[in-house]
């Protein structure tokens, strides 16, 4: 049992024929010992959501807007046309086609600094939700007027894929998305922290 990350250093006394280049001169057992090994073990905290494998990404999250429909909670993005897809440095309303039913879905990566519990926070009006991987972090949706709502995710140090998603039915409209995590205040999500793979 590794309690944290160590690294191991160890030497074998071989009971039998070695191959090269750990065989003694006579190829058998002589009391010679083979050349010191290194390796170094990291611990893992397996609560964490370990980070995505990515490269190659450029700065921003890809914003896909939405507009002419009618939703009194947020529709299945995936299955609706986007009037317009722009890289955003920010998650606001500023990608909009429309002042009134309207959606907007944001995806990309967020790079989070250091391992541990972050909160994340959508303030909308009307409908959102975040989500971390395939982990909803946040679910703020349906019709209203502004209010927050949050959730805990704990992902390790590293880049991990986000989507946030909003949709407003009508009237007034309002989003505001952000976390607070170890060693870190409450804060937007920060424009050199988002990141996109290119289309």
């Amino acid at each position: 049992h590794i309690a944290q990350s160590s690294t191991v250093t160890s030497s074998v006394l071989p009971k039998t024929r070695m191959p090269p280049p750990y065989q003694s001169p006579s190829g058998y057992d002589d009391g010679t010992l083979s050349p010191v090994i290194e390796h170094l073990y990291e611990k893992v905290d397996a609560s964490l959501r370990r980070p995505d494998a990515v490269a190659g990404l450029q700065p921003g999250l890809l914003c896909a807007a939405y507009a002419g429909t009618f939703w009194a909670t947020l529709p299945d993005f995936s299955k609706e046309t986007p009037k317009k897809t722009t890289v955003v440095q920010a998650v606001n309303l500023a990608p909009r086609t429309a002042n009134d039913a309207f959606g907007l879905r944001f995806r990309g990566y967020l790079k989070v600094p250091a391992d541990g519990s972050y909160r994340f926070f959508t303030t909308s009006d009307d409908g959102s939700r975040l989500w971390v991987g395939d982990q909803m972090g946040v679910d703020n949706d349906g019709i209203h007027a502004a209010q927050q709502r949050t959730g805990w995710i704990a992902p390790a140090a590293g880049l991990h894929a986000v989507r946030i998603e909003y949709v407003d039915a009508m009237s007034n409209e309002f989003l505001e998305v952000a976390f607070e995590g170890p060693g870190l205040r409450r804060r937007a999500l920060p424009a050199d922290a988002l990141f996109h793979a290119p289309c």
